[in-house]
């Protein structure tokens, strides 16, 4: 399925909140705070309520930003900025959803065991060789 624009990412945010599992994010630079602070805000605090783990493996220009102080229910990694991409994938419950944050934002959500699994992999390697 393609979404297109916040209302798009807000029906990806909603659907993690309701399957209530860890959820993975690589290829993450702050974009979501930074164009949708409102949502933001109120997504992070509704995933810490429900005591929803997350993973994110950010670009290494957020370092700064420490959001490790910022976010409850967080491991966060870093990756140097060379690795830096114009999309941020989200991994769970047999999902993913790759976001493209141009203007107009498209999501592409995929909905399926076998892709999740594949993309949980390549989170996977990332993670084990990201900075903590």
């Amino acid at each position: 399925t393609v979404l297109r624009g916040k209302k798009g990412l807000q029906i990806v945010l909603n659907d993690i909140i309701e399957n209530n599992s860890e959820w993975h994010v690589f290829g993450a630079q702050g974009q979501f705070k930074k164009l949708f602070y409102p949502e933001y805000r109120i997504f992070h605090s509704k995933r810490a309520r429900k005591r929803i783990a997350v993973k994110i493996i950010y670009n290494s220009t957020i370092r700064p930003e420490q959001r490790e102080k910022e976010l409850e229910m967080v491991e966060i990694r870093y990756v140097d900025k060379i690795f830096d991409t114009p999309a941020t994938t989200y991994i769970y419950q047999g999902s993913v959803a790759i976001i493209i944050w141009s203007n107009p934002l498209y999501v592409m959500w995929i909905k399926s065991k076998e892709v999740e699994k594949s993309y949980e992999n390549q989170f996977q390697i990332l993670w084990r060789n990201a900075n903590p």
